[in-house]
């Protein structure tokens, strides 16, 4: 679990770095990486993980998942329609959520991402801490602040940091310490 985690905070400080910095998809207020930032995604990763495998959610996950994508389904909806530009980002970040959901793996630790993602989204654009550029530069691609399926950034960090795990694994030729199982417990309680 540990070495999850410290591979997710190494590839959203990454993605961070590129996306912010380099890109400048979205600026935060004071035009740098504020330092709470990769603490932070360690910190909400594991928070998603410990929340989808509460027995009660996966007592409801199926219900769980539907609700979070019709959910997202309506606001990606929404985002097309609200003017002065459609949120195009945020239709093709819905797709890549609605991707993970259909053909992913954990679908509840997906949702559950989602949900927690938007939240902090909303929260954090709301106060101005960080901004989408509302046409994403080199792509050209209108964006809302934020892009309404900004949630799939979640799913898409989990599996590749499952992924760079396995592969750093096999190249060291160390035993697995985790295997990709299909319930969320069991690799939260590993």
């Amino acid at each position: 679990m540990r070495v999850q985690v410290v591979v997710l905070v190494v590839l959203a400080t990454i993605l961070e770095v590129i996306g912010s910095i380099v890109w400048g998809a979205y600026r935060y207020r004071l035009e740098n990486l504020p330092l709470y930032v990769p603490a932070g995604h360690g910190l909400f990763y594991l928070a998603a993980l410990r929340v989808a495998s509460l027995p009660l959610l996966e007592r409801h996950a199926r219900g769980i998942v539907v609700a979070v994508t019709a959910g997202a389904t309506l606001w990606m909806l929404v985002g097309l329609a609200r003017p002065p530009l459609p949120d195009l980002l945020g239709c093709v970040t819905w797709a890549i959520f609605i991707r993970f959901i259909v053909r992913g793996r954990y679908p509840l630790l997906y949702a559950v991402s989602f949900a927690m993602t938007t939240a902090l989204e909303l929260y954090g654009t709301g106060l101005g801490i960080w901004r989408w550029a509302p046409v994403l530069p080199g792509l050209m691609l209108p964006a809302g602040n934020p892009p309404t399926g900004i949630g799939a950034g979640y799913a898409a960090m989990d599996a590749l940091t499952r992924r760079t795990i396995t592969r750093l694994q096999r190249r060291s030729g160390a035993p697995a310490t985790w295997r990709v199982s299909t319930a969320d417990r069991d690799i939260v309680n590993s």
